[in-house]
């Protein structure tokens, strides 16, 4: 018998996974099904075709069924993929599940082999899923299962070559899919993840809150992020943003704030307390890798005993290549945000702030990633409220310095990172950055870190970097990756 993995729990539990109800899964019209298969494999195959299909709650409720036939080979593989769709409980769910499918396997049964196989494919490399092994169970396969084992090979991007031969042959429900999509993987948004933040740094106190976030918000697509924390300075936060599903889509965000924030004027610091509520709605369309929002917002803040109101309209445009995480990010972004403030409607004062910025990742030297940052911004109207203006400083831009140390109309800004997966889910992260102010000049930093990527990954980043800048070194914490 070929080993078999085990998996592990995760590094942080959030709270259970959704229920969802049932749907019809779709068949492919010429599928040419694997011979002889059981109730168990037959759900899982319905479940696959409909994930392909992007249907994902008629995809869940035939993996759900899939388990409930009690059957060993499918349920594991069930379990698998019910993984992917329940969060950061996940892992302690179906994790076990799984494991507890794959014991009640008999020896050799060549579809609790394929279970081993779906286990390296979509598993979290945190567990010890390996896209080698993959390939290799796959390659070993072929002789018992050959639809189902190149199926595998062409998911693992190993044997798109294999496409013409996989249409010829009997298959399952993920060679149906793999044909009908002409070999890409299936749609996947991501799943929700509940952790906690950490935020802080000189200027900003020490502390930290709870993230909700889910990009596929009732398995249709749309997305919600919450959030609510407090650092030991006095600052405390609650916020909502969420966008609908769609080309065409609506987004929006509704926050209320105390931020204790210091003002340096001639090297000396002034704290001052800036209280804060705003909302933002409006449209937006996603085409391709394309995306365009335009929105209204107000915000009332009370900068010590003075109330200030803004409103205005802001646009935002990004282009986004972007592909993999940890030590398989690779690609590019470029973006491009507006915001004002209108002495209209109300309003108080005139604001004009515009922000660019490019990110890029390359493979680098030793299995690394090479990452780097340009971002500008630039304040067109004066008389502004100063917590308006660009500033460097603090967990993300200028690390090293106290948070806001430095204001100007214009900012511009770079960041270059080394960043190696070190062991498990544990990133090492060496940078060098820099900053310059209008009116403050140019100021450099760099330092170490260390990044926790927990499943699921892409959410799910907490950092920790040791910073000097000509400013001062300083120990900061953060949620995610910096860029």
């Amino acid at each position: 018998m070929r080993a078999r993995p085990r998996t592990t729990l995760p590094l942080l539990i959030g709270l259970g996974s959704l229920a969802l109800g049932p749907g019809s899964a779709p068949a492919a019209a010429d599928a040419e099904q694997v011979a002889e298969t059981t109730d168990g494999l037959r759900a899982l195959h319905d479940g696959d075709r409909s994930w392909f299909a992007d249907d994902r709650r008629a995809a869940v409720a035939a993996w759900r069924a899939a388990v409930e036939t009690g059957e060993p080979a499918a349920a594991a593989m069930a379990h698998l993929r019910l993984l992917l769709f329940s969060g950061n409980w996940g892992m302690a769910v179906h994790g076990p599940r799984y494991d507890r499918a794959m014991a009640a396997c008999p020896d050799g049964e060549p579809w609790c082999e394929l279970a081993a196989v779906d286990f390296h494919l979509l598993a979290p490399p945190e567990v010890g899923a390996e896209l080698e092994q993959a390939v290799q169970l796959s390659g070993e396969l072929v002789d018992e299962l050959e639809g189902p084992a190149l199926a595998r090979l062409v998911l693992a991007g190993q044997a798109q070559e294999h496409l013409p031969r996989l249409a010829e042959i009997e298959r399952d429900g993920l060679g149906d899919g793999l044909l009908a999509s002409e070999g890409r993987p299936p749609p996947y948004q991501g799943t929700w993840l509940l952790g906690i933040g950490l935020l802080g740094g000189p200027g900003l106190g020490f502390g930290g809150g709870l993230h909700f976030v889910h990009p596929d918000l009732f398995l249709r697509g749309h997305d919600l992020g919450l959030e609510a924390g407090a650092t030991t300075r006095g600052s405390a936060w609650l916020g909502a943003a969420g966008a609908s599903a769609g080309r065409v889509f609506g987004h929006g965000d509704l926050s209320v704030s105390r931020w204790v924030q210091d003002l340096w004027v001639d090297g000396e610091a002034s704290e001052w307390r800036v209280e804060g509520l705003q909302a933002a709605a409006g449209p937006g369309l996603r085409l391709d890798h394309l995306r365009l929002t335009v929105a209204g917002r107000a915000r009332w803040d009370r900068v010590s005993e003075e109330a200030l109101l803004g409103v205005g309209p802001e646009l935002g445009a990004s282009i986004d290549h972007r592909a993999g995480w940890g030590g398989s990010r690779r690609g590019w972004y470029l973006g491009t945000r507006w915001r004002s403030s209108l002495d209209v409607l109300g309003g108080d004062y005139d604001h004009l702030r515009g922000t660019a910025e490019l990110r890029g990742y390359t493979r680098g030297p030793w299995e690394s990633v090479l990452a780097g940052r340009i971002l500008g911004e630039r304040a067109f109207v004066d008389g502004a409220p100063w917590m308006l203006l660009p500033s460097a400083g603090g967990a993300d831009l200028l690390r090293g310095a106290p948070a806001g140390r430095f204001r100007g109309d214009s900012l511009a800004a770079l960041d270059l990172e080394w960043r190696r997966m070190v062991t498990g889910p544990l990133e090492g992260v060496a940078f060098a950055c820099g900053a310059w102010i209008q009116d403050a000049g140019l100021h450099p930093c760099g330092g170490l870190g260390l990044r926790l990527l927990m499943p699921p990954r892409e959410l799910n980043v907490v950092r920790l970097d040791l910073a000097v800048s000509d400013a001062g070194w300083a120990v900061t914490t953060g949620w995610g990756e910096v860029f």
